[in-house]
């Protein structure tokens, strides 16, 4: 139950992290069919968006709001249905030439990854409500997050996909998987922090001495889920081993993407719709 209590609870850490006074670095706004693909850039629209985290990440149906200080220095990507108004897809779009600055730092060292690049985009908290999980929002989100690359110069993504439910053993399988397929950037030298390695991972990776048997390529592909997929077909690559996030009690895989590098079909797609 939300309490009076829980809004003024939730209402103040709104303001403490200053999201009231909120400026994107970008906008725009594109209705299409059903819905509506904007940056956030209202209070009661960026309210809304993090209690759609809320809800998606923590699977419960209250007010609450899924806050925290990267927030502030962040853009919101959101997806509203036209109907009811309310946000039924979202990405967390931090932009920085730091990556001291992402929220990734916390799981993966980074100071490790050096690559001609001066302008960096960390996509997180990618999210949909699960009612509305079609083709279709997925699609959107993509394409607000190819405009929203446009507008700021973007040179490099970086993003993560959890994988909930899987063993160790099953981590160390998907990894492989990603090795025999050549979607491992070798030269990124980042790993996982202490704190964050999956236990027995190497033990695990290193039993798979051999090509993977078509019954575990069929179990590793089974495993991956459509996000990374997706950002697997757009030309991203794995940045590191895959790191353990204590919060979610799954697995995360770390991507990268080079803007330049965004596959022509995605592009093509993009620039050919109209609105």
């Amino acid at each position: 139950m939300f309490t009076l209590f829980d809004k003024i609870q939730q209402n103040y850490k709104f303001h403490s992290f200053k999201m009231h006074n909120h400026q994107p670095k970008a906008d725009f706004k594109i209705n299409t069919g059903s819905y509506t693909l904007k940056i956030a850039n209202t209070p009661h629209e960026l309210k809304s968006a993090l209690n759609l985290r809320h809800k998606v990440f923590l699977k419960t149906d209250t007010q609450k709001l899924h806050i925290d200080k990267v927030d502030a220095v962040s853009d919101h990507l959101i997806i509203l249905d036209q109907t009811t108004k309310a946000p039924v897809g979202y990405y967390r779009l931090n932009a920085s030439s730091n990556l001291l600055h992402f929220d990734l730092k916390s799981e993966f060292n980074l100071k490790s990854f050096r690559l001609p690049f001066s302008n960096f985009l960390e996509l997180n908290h990618a999210c949909i409500d699960q009612k509305h999980r079609n083709g279709l929002i997925l699609y959107l989100l993509w394409k607000g997050l190819y405009l929203y690359t446009e507008q700021i110069k973007t040179d490099f993504l970086f993003g993560n996909t959890n994988i909930q439910n899987v063993t160790p053993q099953q981590a160390a399988l998907i990894y492989k998987y990603f090795e025999q397929n050549n979607l491992i950037n070798t030269k990124s030298k980042i790993t996982p922090r202490l704190s964050s390695k999956i236990p027995f991972f190497d033990d695990h990776y290193q039993s798979f001495t051999n090509s993977l048997s078509e019954a575990q390529i069929r179990h590793a592909s089974q495993l991956i889920p459509k996000l990374l997929k997706v950002y697997i077909k757009a030309g991203a690559e794995i940045m590191s081993e895959p790191a353990y996030d204590s919060d979610t009690n799954s697995i995360k895989f770390l991507i990268g993407l080079k803007t330049l590098n965004l596959s022509k079909k995605f592009k093509r797609k993009f620039e050919k719709i109209k609105y």
